[in-house]
């Protein structure tokens, strides 16, 4: 037998090559099961990426709610001491004790400073104390 040349080596080294290079191969075969494949992978990855997400927004709802309550509980209990605050001056008011009164003036001042909302009614005491 004689050896081939290098041509005829060539040449059946470019049919192989043709030829492995039209088969599909595995990785890239395309048909409905592979399809199917990608698209539950792609749905099962986006739904695992997106899961850590929805949770944090729902953990981000419910604390901006709970601040938000604690904030109405906190006016609630500070409307509660202001009026405490009212009530103990006007009963220092009405003291036979001189310092005992002014300290319920002092005290209706303040509320006056710290409350807007009570400005008014703070302005009317001295009317209707004087009254009685």
């Amino acid at each position: 037998m004689t050896e081939p040349s290098a041509a005829a080596q060539l040449r059946r080294t470019a049919r192989r090559r043709a030829a492995r290079d039209q088969r599909p191969h595995r990785s890239h075969a395309v048909g409905p099961d592979n399809d199917t494949r990608i698209s539950r992978l792609t749905w099962v990855a986006l739904t695992a990426s997106t899961l850590p997400g929805l949770a944090a927004l729902v953990a981000l709802l419910f604390t901006w709610m709970s601040v938000e309550q604690t904030n109405k509980d906190l006016q609630i209990a500070e409307q509660g001491q202001i009026t405490t605050w009212y009530n103990s001056a006007i009963t220092n008011l009405g003291s036979a004790s001189l310092d005992v009164r002014l300290g319920g003036i002092y005290a209706l001042q303040r509320i006056m400073q710290d409350s807007s909302r009570d400005q008014r009614t703070v302005v009317s005491v001295p009317l209707w104390a004087g009254a009685c």
